[in-house]
């Protein structure tokens, strides 16, 4: 599922994985809610093909963060 410049993929009752990010600015704002949705996970294909990200703010709400997520 796509949301803006994020694809995300529900884990839970109320809660998401962002995927994926699919835009093209070098700083990512990473939302706590998304569709009225927490977010609690980044998955292991954030950053794949976005070599033009330097930096990543995440929020307090993501309680896990894939080892391979900022591999590009």
């Amino acid at each position: 599922m796509r949301s803006g410049d994020f694809e995300i993929r529900k884990t839970g009752k109320g809660t998401v994985e962002i995927s994926r990010y699919i835009g093209s600015d070098d700083t990512v704002t990473v939302p706590g809610e998304i569709e009225g949705s927490k977010v609690v996970q980044i998955g292991p294909l954030f950053l794949k093909k976005s070599n033009k990200v330097r930096h990543i703010i995440l929020p307090t709400s993501v309680e896990a963060v894939n080892p391979e997520a900022f591999l590009t």
